[in-house]
């Protein structure tokens, strides 16, 4: 006996297969099996005895839509009316095992997979009932239930895998992947060249992130039949779920040269460049998606999206424009074009899309955020940002940007209070947001709590050692807090993220001359020279540190370079009298007092100052006026009234001179009270 022969020496005589064992027709009179024929027509018109239909079916009724495999619309109808004919033949057999699987996998089509289920059940039940008692001490069914049992003498037509195949199907559409592996892997064994079966297999694997054992199915499709697409496509998706470009890219590229006709291999290809920053090779797969389909609004926007990154915003606008024309419905694309608009400076056009995206897409938190920061920081219109602020926050409560934009706006309105709470929020849906600690920091700052400043910039330092604002924000609490030698450290730590931060430098070199540490105030304040020689603040204080220093020579030259860069500051004009005053160097100190006076007539010290060198000078009647002058701004003035009197005396004023002695001695008495 053959080898085939003893393959199937257990089966009765006439087996024609599992399936085919079967008259489609049996038990059925002319007028049922008219109708059976009818509803096979429907599905088709393939002949009653080639079983290959099940593989038809689920190739020849489907087309591609961006990407997708869907069911042809016309079809369903078909469908509909073939599950109503399958339906009343059931109704006449009950055990019409062909009936129940064409129903099947008719409910299939349909999406009807709990009733696709149901019919699979009953037709595999009637099946085992029929078959077990043709079969010798072989119970097919508990062989399949356990595959792992399964002699390897049995043989299974091809035609059964297709049906396991098709069970596995329905449990994965009802997302019961196990189950769909179980059947799957059934439907392979039966039949080990079912290409569609690895396929099936490699996305219930998927769905349960088994992503290795997903390729090695479709690997295996592909050395079935090394010209599969679809297995070639579904790796290469694999790959850029797994983050591997470079093998995305491999495997797109060999579906393309097996067929450079499918639009969605050159948009997933396109996908993968992307993430690589190959712009250049993604805009040429987007492009050449248009030329496949012309009217392929992603590929269009993912063009736009890449032009928008790369600065180039008028082209991007085009690309947008363009997508919009094909699909005016998707609030995307006109986000996207507004936000183009936007870094052009075209806000009124930029703001007229947002609103449109808002338009198609109420809950756009984005295209309101967006609006926001147009009014914010271009437009000047806090109040109508904090509006969008609140309407993307209702949107969405959890969402830290509007807070944090928020509570920009209320800090630009001078509303610290309610920018603190806007960032106390933020914080409480993220208490790691280096950000917003370092900004409730400042405005706490400014709202003079800074101990509490410190505490919040100390927190934002916990999570990012290198922002260098941070670090400032810190110091700067520390020196109102006097805690001069703090302030220095993180200063300090400024300029050592950041060697060329001129503030760092400029406000160390105040803290030092705090600490008495002048010629240490001078080396910074002399680099700040050094990075922004304009700085007229730099040489202002350097020329005080130099006069701390008795350099008063150095010193006048500071303050005269800084009145060059700019001549409208009065203070500049007195410190440079005061050096020239210790230069003695009289002359040209009232000059100064006198330009100082010009700048701002309610210069109290100046007037004071000037007083003194006119005294100086035994020009007593313009030195009382001065000394009044002086009295005038700040009554409290007492070395004024003091010197105004002994001027008076000066100049035969006795009663004069008496009153201003009497007004000294009422003010030293009040201060001692």
């Amino acid at each position: 006996m053959t080898e085939e022969n003893n393959k199937h020496s257990n089966r009765p005589k006439g087996y024609k297969g599992l399936i085919r064992n079967y008259n489609p027709h049996q038990s059925l009179d002319i007028e049922y099996e008219t109708i059976f024929n009818t509803a096979f027509s429907l599905l088709n018109g393939f002949k009653q005895n080639n079983l290959n239909y099940l593989f038809l079916l689920e190739t020849n009724n489907i087309h591609i839509v961006e990407g997708k495999y869907v069911f042809k619309k016309e079809r369903i109808e078909d469908y509909t009316k073939a599950v109503e004919l399958f339906s009343f033949i059931l109704q006449k057999n009950k055990k019409h095992v062909l009936s129940f699987l064409m129903r099947a996998v008719t409910k299939k089509f349909l999406s009807d997979f709990t009733g696709a289920l149901e019919d699979f059940s009953k037709a595999f039940s009637i099946h085992h009932q029929n078959i077990t008692s043709n079969i010798s001490n072989e119970n097919i069914f508990l062989i399949i239930e356990k595959i792992e049992k399964i002699p390897k003498g049995i043989d299974f037509d091809a035609d059964l895998s297709l049906i396991y195949s098709s069970l596995g199907i329905s449990y994965f559409k009802i997302n019961d992947y196990n189950n769909a592996l179980k059947y799957y892997n059934i439907a392979l064994y039966i039949n080990p060249t079912f290409i569609l079966g690895y396929n099936q297999k490699a996305k219930a694997k998927l769905k349960l992130k088994d992503y290795n054992g997903a390729i090695q199915d479709l690997l295996k499709a592909i050395k079935i039949n090394p010209k599969n697409i679809n297995a070639y496509s579904n790796i290469g998706s694999i790959k850029l779920i797994l983050k591997n470009y470079e093998g995305a890219i491999e495997y797109y590229s060999k579906a393309i040269e097996l067929n450079p006709k499918i639009g969605v291999l050159y948009y997933n290809r396109g996908n993968a460049k992307n993430q690589l920053k190959d712009y250049n090779g993604a805009t040429e797969d987007y492009l050449k998606v248009i030329d496949i389909e012309p009217k392929n609004d992603k590929a269009f926007n993912l063009i736009g999206q890449i032009k928008l990154n790369n600065n180039e915003y008028k082209d991007s606008i085009k690309y947008f424009s363009k997508a919009i024309e094909i699909n005016p419905n998707d609030s995307n694309l006109f986000h996207n074009r507004g936000r183009a608009k936007k870094y052009l400076k075209d806000y009124n056009n930029a703001l007229e899309d947002f609103n449109s995206a808002l338009e198609i897409n109420p809950l756009d938190k984005l295209s309101l955020l967006n609006k926001a920061l147009i009014k914010q920081g271009d437009l000047n219109d806090n109040i109508g940002a904090i509006d969008d602020y609140s309407k993307a926050i209702k949107i969405d409560p959890n969402f830290t940007p509007s807070y944090k934009g928020r509570a920009a706006s209320k800090a630009n309105l001078k509303d610290y209070i309610g920018a603190i709470e806007d960032y106390d929020r933020a914080l409480e849906i993220d208490p790691y947001d280096e950000q917003s600690y370092g900004l409730r920091g400042l405005f706490k700052r400014k709202i003079e709590k800074y101990f509490e400043a410190i505490e919040d910039c100390s927190k934002a330092i916990e999570i990012n050692q290198k922002n260098e604002s941070d670090w400032f924000n810190r110091g700067l609490s520390k020196d109102k807090l006097k805690d001069y030698k703090g302030a220095v450290e993180d200063y300090s730590k400024v300029i050592e993220i950041n060697p060329n931060e001129t503030q760092a430098f400029y406000f160390r070199a105040l803290a030092k001359n705090k600490l008495r540490d002048y010629l240490g105030a001078i080396e910074d304040f002399s680099k700040v020279i050094e990075i922004n020689p304009t700085h007229d603040y730099a040489y202002n204080s350097r020329g005080l540190a130099k006069d701390k220093l008795k350099d008063y020579k150095d010193a006048v030259e500071d303050f005269t370079k800084a009145i060059e860069i700019n001549p409208k500051i009065e203070s500049v004009y007195y410190n440079r009298g005061e050096a020239r005053f210790s230069l003695k160097d009289y002359a040209l100190a009232i000059e100064d007092y006198t330009l100082a006076i010009n700048l701002n007539p309610m210069h109290s010290k100046a007037y004071q100052k000037r007083a003194i060198l006119q005294f100086k000078i035994n020009d007593f009647k313009l030195a009382i006026e001065d000394y009044t002058k002086a009295i005038e701004i700040d009554p409290q003035d007492q070395l004024s009234i003091f010197f105004r009197s002994i001027a008076k005396e000066n100049i035969g004023d006795y009663r004069g001179a008496e009153e201003d002695m009497i007004i000294l001695n009422n003010l030293l008495s009040n201060n001692i009270n």
